[in-house]
């Protein structure tokens, strides 16, 4: 056989082996995420909310025991009537369902969780999005 066909069929191969490691990295990712996807579901389907989103984050020094946080965004079409306790309240408990329902190894090297809330109302052209001011709280599961 000639010699270019052999040179094809390793770069072929090497392209394969190539797609195959992107594949199982892109795997992995998703499943180390699973987590939050599973906090997400659920946070929807139990609060009635429209694009929530979690986040784990660094919260800067990585030396302590703690050294995460989890960010909530979420929209809620859900009238509080301006009310800052009500949000901050509903806020809360979000937060709190969020770390109890969020099941990975990491869990106890959160720190804080801030929560963020959208509240929409309206229809239409009169439709308004108030954001209220970002609260954040202690994990109650957080190493000491």
């Amino acid at each position: 056989m000639p010699k270019s066909f052999w040179v094809m069929l390793v770069i072929g191969f090497m392209g394969f082996v190539a797609m195959m490691v992107m594949m199982q990295v892109t795997v992995e990712k998703m499943a180390s995420n699973s987590g939050l996807v599973q906090v997400i579901s659920s946070l929807s389907k139990e609060y009635e909310l429209d694009n929530v989103s979690v986040t784990i984050e660094n919260a800067g020094d990585t030396s302590a025991s703690s050294y995460l946080a989890m960010k909530i965004e979420y929209t809620t079409s859900r009238d509080s009537g301006f009310n800052i306790s009500k949000q901050q309240e509903e806020m809360r408990n979000i937060g709190i369902r969020a770390i109890a329902l969020y099941n990975n190894k990491d869990k106890e090297n959160i720190a804080t969780i801030t929560i963020t809330r959208k509240e929409v109302n309206g229809s239409g052209c009169f439709r308004e999005t108030y954001t209220s001011a970002p609260l954040t709280i202690d994990n109650p599961n957080k190493k000491q």
